[in-house]
């Protein structure tokens, strides 16, 4: 049986989307697992990994002559008051992932994104 959303959070139509930003997979799994710790995400690699994988493994059984195709799916980790979604589509190397929250808390995260993108654009890494 296919899995099209994971973990699926409460209510979706009422959360906004907040921040939205494109990574590879490897980029992905540092950045749920310990790049954003102010969020205070459930986050699983296993599962994160294992969905992956189950999305990967799906893909190279669609029949393009038959004229199948592979819908996109979505991965959800909870975090303090908001949610994280990455879509997985197919052929592609990089996932949009963002982070949705309900109307009471979108100031504050959307302040949180923009002090990290400020932070990582003034870097002289």
């Amino acid at each position: 049986m296919t899995t099209h959303s994971y973990p699926s959070p409460p209510d979706i139509p009422a959360l906004q989307l907040v921040y939205r930003s494109y990574a590879g997979i490897h980029s992905l799994l540092r950045l749920l697992s310990a790049g954003l710790p102010e969020l205070q995400l459930e986050f699983s690699p296993d599962s994160f990994m294992a969905f992956y994988e189950d999305f990967r493994n799906r893909e190279t059984e669609i029949d393009h002559a038959a004229g199948e195709a592979l819908e996109p799916e979505f991965y959800w980790t909870k975090g303090d008051g908001c949610w994280v979604r990455v879509c997985f589509e197919a052929h592609e190397g990089y996932y949009e992932w963002g982070c949705y929250t309900s109307p009471p808390n979108v100031d504050r995260l959307r302040a949180f994104f923009e002090d990290v993108n400020s932070n990582n654009a003034n870097s002289t890494d």
